[in-house]
């Protein structure tokens, strides 16, 4: 579980980064660009608590994975 707060880390990739975030229902709750950068912050504090998906493009490929966000 996250208490809202992710930490990305590119492996130091030297690409740039779309991170898109979804909840449950499908809705974009976030959606940023990060160009090199070894680790992207994002700040999902002020979402409810539940499960969202966090899709994470690069030049190369593109992964989703599910976190947990517990705010209480």
């Amino acid at each position: 579980p996250s208490n809202g707060k992710l930490y990305i880390h590119n492996n130091g990739q030297k690409e740039n980064m779309t991170v898109t975030v979804f909840n449950n229902l499908g809705q974009t709750v976030y959606n940023g660009t990060f160009s090199q950068m070894s680790t992207a912050v994002v700040d999902l504090t002020k979402e409810a608590a539940g499960v969202y998906s966090v899709q994470v493009k690069s030049d190369k490929e593109i992964t989703t994975k599910s976190v947990v966000i517990s705010n209480r």
